[in-house]
């Protein structure tokens, strides 16, 4: 399986929709981590400025739809705005590129964004740019954007770890798990973290280069708040365990699952700062962990669960359709809100978001 080919957050706005299942979530994140944003750009306008910058460019990269794309258009404009008030400085023009995989749903993410096009009342210009591909490669030209953001995406992989199959494709290790488990060998957690420091170290090279100097990078990344390498995260524990239900009852092929693992690592706090040290074209301005209520706000067990349920629905369908197939799938997610129901504890639908504010060192780019 190419991931890139394959993944996709659930489109559309219906019920099981990306956009509509994490609205809330992404909402509240955003609110505590604007901020962050705000005091990221300041560093950009200030009264030493000789040349004011004409052009502000930012990208989101892995925006996906909804609610962080949103927030992340409307915090940008607003804090140039009030710091160019500030400074008593014309507003410069702002392009914004949203970035994400070919298979996002961008006729609907333009349609989101659609308000911020055009020259504002206040007689500034926000432009609104699709561009699609894999940040794990290069995306803009070299020293061209002074803000880039990225929210809940760097988390996933280029690919499943190659190490878990043999030199034929077929599975090694892991064949009963999906993804880090407490049954998995430490060979597995290895695999993943290695994946991740290969794919995320690549991810800030390709950055840097793009980044002005003295530009700035503000991540949002899912992570974990233990160092345990075979922590398992809830969402994966009770979607393999619906698979696993279906695997008994003769509905899903053994040979299916253990060929399935799903392409993301959650890491850790110190894990995701090891390598901005590592790699050094960024300095780190603050990092911390933030832990949030995926489900918030919604007290009746079974509403819960089924809000949980349809969230991991949301951003694993096209991996699981992709490989057990539609209809099968259907299933799978139907048992999935059973199985959180029936396994739901006090924190257990927490996310912990490592938050990064990183700051592009002086030295220019070759």
């Amino acid at each position: 399986m190419e991931v890139k080919a394959v993944l996709h957050m659930t489109k559309g706005d219906g019920d099981f929709s990306y956009s509509q299942v994490s609205a809330n979530f992404m909402r509240k994140l955003s609110s505590t981590t604007e901020h962050l944003l705000e005091c990221a750009i300041k560093p950009l306008f200030s009264d030493s400025s000789l040349v004011p910058v004409k052009v502000f460019n930012a990208a989101d990269v892995g925006c996906g739809v909804g609610a962080a794309p949103f927030c992340f258009l409307s915090t940008v404009v607003e804090s140039v705005k009030k710091r160019c008030g500030e400074l008593n400085r014309e507003m410069p023009e702002i392009q914004i590129y949203l970035n994400d995989l070919a298979g996002n749903d961008f006729n609907l993410l333009f349609k989101q964004a659609s308000g911020f096009g055009g020259e504002g009342e206040d007689g500034g210009c926000c432009f609104v740019v699709g561009a699609p591909g894999s940040f794990h490669g290069r995306l803009f030209p070299r020293n061209s954007l002074h803000l880039l953001h990225s929210c809940y995406s760097v988390h996933w992989l280029s690919q499943v770890p190659p190490q878990l199959f043999n030199e034929e494709g077929k599975p090694v290790l892991n064949k009963q798990n999906i993804y880090i488990s407490r049954s998995s060998s430490p060979a597995v957690a290895q695999a993943y973290l290695a994946q991740f420091q290969q794919d995320f170290r690549r991810f800030v090279e390709c950055r840097a280069v793009e980044t002005v100097a003295n530009g700035c990078m503000v991540l949002k990344i899912r992570g974990k708040t233990t160092t345990d390498p075979l922590d398992e995260p809830f969402p994966t524990l009770v979607l393999a365990e619906a698979i696993s239900q279906l695997v008994s009852e003769g509905i899903v092929e053994r040979g299916k699952v253990e060929s399935f693992n799903i392409p993301f690592y959650y890491p850790a706090k110190d894990e995701a700062e090891a390598i901005i040290h590592e790699e050094g074209s960024f300095s780190i301005e603050q990092t911390k962990i933030v832990v949030s209520d995926t489900v918030e706000g919604i007290q009746e067990p079974w509403a819960k669960a089924i809000n949980f349920a349809s969230q991991v629905r949301s951003f694993t369908e096209s991996l699981v359709s992709h490989h057990f197939g539609y209809q099968i799938s259907d299933q799978i997610y139907e048992r999935l809100k059973h199985v959180v129901f029936a396994k739901m504890t006090k924190g257990s639908t927490e996310n912990a978001t490592i938050v990064m504010a990183l700051r592009r060192k002086m030295y220019l780019v070759d």
